[in-house]
């Protein structure tokens, strides 16, 4: 038999505030990043350049730096790499 626990976390702001984040949202968009209007860019395959990092930020930065020196549009708009944090709000647990 499995047994499923789901549990809810609401954390207040300081809460949030004090943990140590460990997973980013890495995407590349193009377009302006000061008016917010962008699209974001896809690959060869069609899917888009969005990756979740975990553990480092610093493995964030490379993946940005490396997704920023090496990809250029046919158009020549502007590209740029956001970097979101990511909270964690739940955590289940499975037990067989």
């Amino acid at each position: 038999m499995k047994t499923i626990t789901a549990m809810e976390r609401v954390n207040s702001p300081q809460e949030m505030a004090d943990q140590e984040t460990y997973y980013w949202v890495v995407s590349l968009w193009a377009g302006n990043p000061e008016s917010g209007v962008a699209i974001g860019v896809k690959n060869e395959e069609g899917l888009p350049y969005r990756e979740l990092v975990t553990k480092k930020y610093e493995r964030a930065l490379e993946l940005a730096e490396y997704w920023l020196n090496n990809g250029k549009l046919s158009d020549d708009r502007q590209i740029f790499v956001t970097i979101e944090a990511m909270a964690v709000k739940s955590s289940v647990v499975y037990v067989k």
